[in-house]
């Protein structure tokens, strides 16, 4: 299989870089939100790059 240029490809959820990508979403959106509960990231399931 060839990958196509700027596609999605698997990453794994475990890397460090995708485990911080994952803490500041939900840092953001806990900012945005106007919810009165905060969300809190559990665990990070799969992950893509493109």
């Amino acid at each position: 299989n060839v990958e196509l240029l700027g596609g999605w490809t698997l990453a794994n959820p475990e890397r460090e870089d995708v485990q911080e990508a994952a803490k500041e979403a939900v840092e953001a959106f806990n900012l945005k939100s106007k919810a009165k509960k905060y969300f809190r990231l559990i665990n990070v399931t799969s992950a893509s790059t493109q």
